[in-house]
């Protein structure tokens, strides 16, 4: 099983987000998409969905159409929170697997299957607002898998987490990798990204700055930190702007790399 996405064009007026971005997401491999805040990621991953239509370009499952018995297929965990607060966990838990075709009984036997996977059984019968946030995480991750999806898209999973349950995750997603299904963690955790991925894709400015395996981007940047060949990655994306707004711009761009990275030494493009 495969799922491409081709020639990815899209705009919100004026503003292009994604352009011309290709990209293939493989059965029982797990790829990394990175990017600044506002490259882009969150779009891709809404057209993946199905939530969103682009203005060019398509997604194929397989080979054909992504259609809507195709999006029953992905589990999806969103960066924002998306539980109801009046609603038991062990109750919202089926309905997601109702809504994705499981039946009742199947939801709620998999329901309490996945708490005790992820260490938290005891919380089935509690609001969200009894949650801690790492612990609403994993419910949510929960009702991403319950339905045994073959895309597992994960957007900023180790959010809340500590450093036990990020351990946790990681076991899952390796988990979910064995049983052949395609998984997309789009993260800011560079270092997580780069334990659990097969493959990597950096996003920056509406196109893909590197698509393909860890050991290729390796071989291209021998003895460099991952954290550190993303930011140069990134930072040469800016490099021949001309003019005072493409200098205004990278100047914006990287006192937010200064921020997002402020352990790595950078070396400012115009300097």
């Amino acid at each position: 099983m495969k799922i491409n996405l081709h020639q990815l064009t899209h705009s919100f007026g004026a503003h292009k987000v994604l352009d011309t971005v290709s990209l293939q997401l493989d059965g029982g491999s797990v790829t990394g998409l990175l990017g600044l805040n506002g490259a882009g990621k969150t779009t891709l991953i809404r057209i993946l969905n199905g939530m969103l239509s682009p203005d060019s370009g398509s997604v194929l499952w397989s080979d054909h159409a992504l259609s809507p018995d195709d999006c029953r297929r992905i589990g999806y965990l969103p960066e924002e929170r998306g539980l109801y607060p009046r609603m038991r966990v062990d109750e919202q838990l089926c309905f997601w697997g109702r809504l994705k075709g499981l039946t009742a009984a199947e939801a709620q036997r998999r329901a309490m299957a996945w708490l005790q996977r992820l260490a938290i059984p005891e919380v089935a019968t509690l609001l969200p607002s009894q949650l801690s946030k790492g612990t609403q995480q994993k419910v949510q991750l929960a009702a991403a898998l319950l339905h045994d999806p073959q895309l597992v898209v994960l957007d900023e999973p180790f959010s809340g987490l500590d450093p036990l349950n990020a351990l946790l995750l990681q076991e899952v997603v390796a988990e979910i990798r064995s049983r052949g299904a395609a998984v997309l963690i789009s993260s800011h955790n560079i270092a997580a990204v780069e334990t659990l991925c097969d493959r990597l894709a950096i996003l920056h400015d509406s196109r893909l700055r590197f698509n393909g395996t860890l050991d290729a981007l390796q071989q291209d940047f021998p003895q460099t930190a991952l954290n550190e060949i993303f930011v140069e990655l990134v930072v040469s994306g800016f490099n021949g702007s001309n003019g005072s707004n493409g200098r205004d711009n990278l100047n914006s761009q990287f006192s937010t790399l200064n921020s997002q990275f402020p352990h790595v030494s950078l070396d400012h493009p115009l300097s």
